[in-house]
This record gives structure tokens, C-alpha cells and sequence, in this order.
């Protein structure tokens, strides 16, 4: 073929410059760039997303297993999660890539935000498929910190560490009575005594079923740890205790020294078996060393040592913990059970799941060699179908639980949207990412003579304030801001609920408000409605939304009625409201003993005193 040219830029080029623009950063497509046509990478994610996405769980199960053990489990890249870490994100981009250089026509194309490791990837990948008319030009280099860059990182996170939980910090009291349930959850200057972000009332909801019942919340508190301390002890009844206040300065320095010893890469066995995979190992050892240079694996082994301590202190009979199958969980789980092996850990799958939660499938064989917990409660049975389904989880696992801190709506009365404008409300969550192109969506809509008023309910760390000055004023103009409103109102007020991964399509399923799922270019599927449930439509572009619209305007009131019952017990099988005997699950440990536990990532011994 005709001679292509690739060219790996940190910013896109001027308009003089003509060729195609495709945007790995995120930000560059923020901007308007006339010279260039920008390339959307979805419809390769689309075509192909689902065998990359087993790809890649079967390329890093296979690295899990060979290399099991603490030390590669504090990574937080281990645990498979694109939410977290980049290795699943940039493997997925520079696969889309490439099958774009393949199989589009073009002169030249800039690439805006690869990393020095997503070019050798493609370097590789043009060479293996004998592309050499696609010639690979680089002005740029974004390079991942030295050690001696790292270091001082380190050192600076473990200095606040100290200075928050040992040079004349709040301390808090120990319980005065002997503790039947730790809850281990997630501590910072939000924590309320009356409900917790991820077991909302459940002491209260034991108190009402088990009165002999003690509960205590645990967990890891993040910064700033003196702060969190203060707003701690604020709270009556001394219900909290944060793991971090059992670590003493021994600990500090020994996750310091064994988070320096990571800092040589060659560590770990990062070999291949499959041709297919050539060049995965620079982005992995990239990500590794991210986990470094952002601080998760030194949190990660704190919270392994701290769980030692705790352990030893308070010789725990049970634990329940927000199951996400994250690093720090396995660090938890391993430090637990090197000093209390009696104790009964269980999982608590505490919310929605999407076709994005990489982190929560294992490949073949992998869950034999991870720490996992002796069960896993799950809010409903779709997602424990779903885990039981598609994640490789060992038979007996899960148990059917309840959702703890859902709000439940009652279904208003139909009201027909024949002869009036429709209202949508705009649900969003995850990214800023998300944000703009949601926005975008919609004004592409309106732009095409859609009829309909709109409401937009942004996450709160994602604002409207973040959009770029031509939406902002185009959302000043044509849409309601719905920030910091009562979600309830917002459900009542609309006639269906527009999201990209928001669960408020599921509250709204339960009030009977019809749903849309319409895609945006995500990498993987982020809608947390699994299956076909009734009045959920679902929209890979504006025409197919139109035709959604259409067959909801067209439902009469027998049907919506049916529909809106439906939809409500499948919420309901979702998200299962608490009953008296879903509660007792979390008070009552599974009787087995740990038998899944992962058995080649033993722990060390216990720490000394």
C-alpha cells in the first residue's frame, strides 16, 4: 500500500498541518481542531472490545498465577481493574490503534497522549503483521519517574502518615466490650455514625434482630489522617476504630524498605506465551511502577502490616468487607489471616456491577491462587448470577444477601407524553470524560430537532463548571442544572432516565420510569443494568435514541403499568431489600474454615512487637 505516516505528538498539531487526530489523553478532543479530522476509536471498541476484554483478563490471570505472592499482590495493577489503574485502558487504546492504522485510508495521522510504552506496542504490533508502508514518527516522551524521582515520593507519604497517626494525634478509645462483627470500611471526613457509605444502618438493622450483636467499624482511613482522627472521635459511642492506628513506626519503615526493593523492575516473571501479547510486558512493567510513584503500593502494604497488628490485638471472629476484589482487600485478607486463621471474612458485593468490572472476573484457574474471602454476600441475585455466570469463582462462594443502602420508590401514576414535551434526566457519574461528551450527545439531539426538556444531575466531583465554555452556554440555555437536588424529586419530575453508567437507572426502574443507555466511545461497557429488564432501551447512537423516544411515547397505560411492575421486581432481584434473614447472613460467619484463601499467596510470618 501507499506510504502512512504515524505521528506520536504530545499536543495536537496546528490547523495547517491536515491528517487525522486520534486522542489517547482524553483532553485533547476538548479543544476544536479545524485542520484535523478526529478520529472516534469506539467502533473498534465496539467490533472488538468483548474478545480484548478476555484478552486481557487471561493475559494477567496467567501473570497472577505465576507470580503469587505479597509482594506482586500489593500492585494495585494486579487486580485486573480499569478503573484504577491504566494497563487495562492503554492495552485496550493501543489495540484500537492499530486496527485503525490497518484498516483506514489516510496520509498521516497524529496521535495525541500515547505513552512511550503504547508506541513500542504498536511498533511491535505494525512489524508482527508486516505493515511497512506505515512508517512510526515520535517528537515526544512521556516518561515515568526515576528512582531518585520516586523516592522522595515515598518518603514525603510516609512523613504525613506519621505525622498524622503518631507525633501527638487524637487517639480513640478501645471498645470496652468484646466485638462479635468488624465492619471494615472506608474512613475520611465525611463518615457519618448514622450511616455508612457502604453498609448503611446495618448495626442498627442488627441491633433491631440480634441484640448480642457488637458490632465495630475498622477500616482504612484516608488523608488527612489527623483530621479523619478528630471527626472520628466526634462521633458518639466510639463506633469506629481505623486500622492505620494499629501500625507503629517499625511498620513505616518496613513498607518503605520493601517498596523500594520494587523499584527494580525485573523482578517478576513477565513472559508471554502467546504471540498475540508481544509488547504487553513494557506497558505492565510501566503500570507496575506507576503503583510506585502514585503511593498505592505502599498504602497497600500498610494496610497488609496494620492487619497483622489488628489481628493480634483484637483477635477478630468475624469480618465483613466491601468485596471489589481490590489489592488492599487481598493485603487484608493475607494479614488477617497470617496471625487469626480462625477468623471468618466474607465479602460484601455491595452495589451495582457493570460489564467494565474486569477487576471481578478471574481467568481459568486464577481464583485456586488468590485471597479471596470464605464468602461472598452479594445485594441481589442478578449479580450473583452474573459473577456465578462469567467469573471463574469457586462453587459454594457467594450467598444471596441484600442491598443496604438503597432508597426504594413507588411508582407514580402514568401520565401519557402524547401532545407535551418529554423530560429526560440526564444521569452521570465517573469521569469528566463522560461529562462532556453526555453533554455533547444532547446537543446533538437537540440540533436535530428532538423535542424535549432537559435536566442534568452531574456527580458531585464532576460539576457542570467543567465543561468548555461553547456546552456551558449551550446547557445555560437549554437544559435545568440539577446539582446537590434530591434524586427523588428528580425521578418524579422526569418522564425517563438518560445515563451512560449511572445507577440511578435502576432507582428509576423502580419508580417505573422507562431508562436509556446510550454509548459515548467507552472502552468497555459501563451500564450497570445487566440483562433486557422491561422499560430499558439501549442507544449506540442519536438515531437509535430517537427510536427509543418513539416506542416510549407510543406506550399506553396498560402497558406502562404492566411494564413498571416488571421493572420493579427486577430491581427488586437486583438490589434485594433487607429482610430479617438477609441480615443475619452478616452477623453469622460461614462455618467452613478458609478455603479460599489462595494457596500460593501465603503471608510472612507475624510482624515483631
Amino acid at each position: 500500500g501507499r506510504l502512512k505516516q504515524v505521528f506520536f505528538v504530545r499536543t495536537p498539531p496546528p490547523p495547517s498541518r491536515r491528517g487525522h487526530l486520534v486522542d489517547l489523553s482524553g483532553c485533547a478532543e476538548f479543544g476544536e481542531h479545524p485542520g484535523q479530522i478526529v478520529v472516534d476509536l469506539a467502533p473498534a471498541f465496539q467490533r472488538n472490545g468483548d474478545a480484548w476484554k478476555s484478552s486481557f483478563i487471561e493475559w494477567l490471570g496467567e501473570l497472577n498465577r505465576r507470580n503469587a505472592g505479597v509482594a506482586w499482590w500489593a500492585h494495585t495493577t494486579t487486580a485486573k481493574n480499569v478503573l484504577s489503574s491504566p494497563l487495562g485502558n492503554q492495552i485496550l487504546q493501543a489495540r484500537a490503534l492499530c486496527e485503525h492504522l490497518r484498516a483506514q485510508d489516510y496520509e498521516a495521522i497524529y496521535v495525541v497522549g500515547a505513552t512511550p510504552a503504547q508506541i513500542h506496542f504498536v511498533q511491535t504490533w505494525l512489524a508482527r503483521h508486516g505493515l511497512d508502508n506505515i512508517r512510526v514518527r515520535r517528537n515526544w516522551s512521556m516518561r515515568i519517574p526515576d528512582s531518585w524521582q520516586i523516592v522522595p515520593r515515598l518518603v514525603y507519604q510516609l512523613l504525613r502518615l506519621w505525622w498524622g497517626l503518631f507525633l501527638f494525634a487524637p487517639r480513640l478509645p478501645l471498645p470496652a466490650q468484646p466485638i462479635d462483627l468488624y465492619l471494615f470500611t472506608y474512613l475520611d471526613l465525611k463518615v457519618n455514625a448514622d450511616f455508612d457509605a457502604f453498609f448503611g444502618q446495618l448495626p442498627q438493622l442488627l441491633a433491631g434482630h440480634d441484640e448480642r450483636c457488637r458490632t465495630l467499624f475498622t477500616g482504612f482511613m484516608h488523608s488527612p489522617a489527623r483530621a479523619t482522627l478528630a471527626r472520628l472521635r466526634s462521633l458518639p459511642g466510639a463506633t469506629h476504630w481505623p486500622l492505620f492506628l494499629a501500625l507503629t513506626p517499625p511498620d513505616l519503615m518496613w513498607a518503605l524498605w520493601k517498596t523500594l526493593c520494587e523499584l527494580d523492575g525485573n523482578r517478576y516473571d513477565l513472559g508471554t506465551n502467546h504471540e498475540r501479547d508481544a509488547g504487553l510486558d513494557d506497558l505492565l512493567r510501566d503500570a507496575l511502577r506507576w503503583d510506585l510513584v502514585w503511593g498505592g503500593y505502599l498504602q497497600n502494604l500498610l494496610v497488609y502490616r496494620a492487619a497483622q497488628r489488628f489481628a493480634s490485638k483484637f483477635t477478630p471472629r468475624a469480618i465483613v468487607y466491601p468485596y471489589e476484589n481490590k489489592s488492599l482487600e487481598k493485603m487484608l485478607l493475607l494479614g488477617i489471616r497470617a496471625i487469626a486463621p480462625e477468623c471468618r471474612l466474607s465479602g460484601y458485593q455491595h452495589t451495582s456491577i457493570t460489564p467494565r468490572h474486569t477487576t471481578l472476573l478471574f481467568a481459568a484457574n486464577e481464583a485456586k491462587i488468590t485471597p479471596l474471602p470464605d464468602r461472598i454476600i452479594t445485594c441481589g441475585e442478578v449479580t450473583r448470577q452474573h459473577l456465578e455466570q462469567r467469573g471463574n469463582y469457586p462453587d459454594g462462594i457467594f450467598v444471596t444477601g441484600c442491598a443496604l443502602r438503597q432508597k426504594w420508590h413507588t411508582s407514580p401514576a402514568f401520565l401519557p407524553l402524547q401532545g407535551r414535551r418529554i423530560r429526560i434526566l440526564l444521569a452521570l457519574s465517573s469521569s469528566r470524560f463522560e461529562l462532556i461528551r453526555s453533554v455533547r450527545f444532547f446537543r446533538s439531539l437537540a440540533d436535530s430537532a428532538a423535542d424535549f426538556e432537559l435536566g442534568i444531575r452531574p456527580h458531585p466531583e464532576f460539576s457542570l463548571s467543567m465543561l468548555p465554555p461553547g456546552l456551558a452556554v449551550w446547557v445555560d440555555q437549554h437544559a435545568q442544572d440539577l446539582s446537590g437536588t434530591s434524586l427523588a424529586d428528580n425521578i418524579d419530575w422526569c418522564d425517563l432516565t438518560a445515563y451512560v453508567s449511572s445507577t440511578v437507572a435502576l432507582e428509576s426502574l423502580m419508580a417505573g420510569k422507562p431508562v436509556v443507555n446510550f454509548r459515548i466511545g467507552d472502552l468497555l461497557d459501563p451500564d450497570p443494568v445487566l440483562g433486557n429488564p422491561a422499560l430499558c432501551w439501549r442507544a449506540c447512537d442519536a438515531g437509535e435514541f430517537m427510536e427509543a423516544l418513539a416506542r416510549i411515547r407510543a406506550l399506553s397505560a396498560d402497558e406502562h403499568q404492566q411494564l413498571a411492575a416488571d421493572a420493579a421486581s427486577y430491581v427488586k432481584s437486583y438490589l434485594r431489600p433487607p429482610t430479617a434473614e438477609c441480615v443475619r447472613l452478616f452477623a453469622h460467619p460461614p462455618e467452613s474454615t478458609a478455603a479460599h484463601s489462595g494457596a500460593n499467596a501465603t503471608a510472612p510470618a507475624a510482624p515483631t512487637p
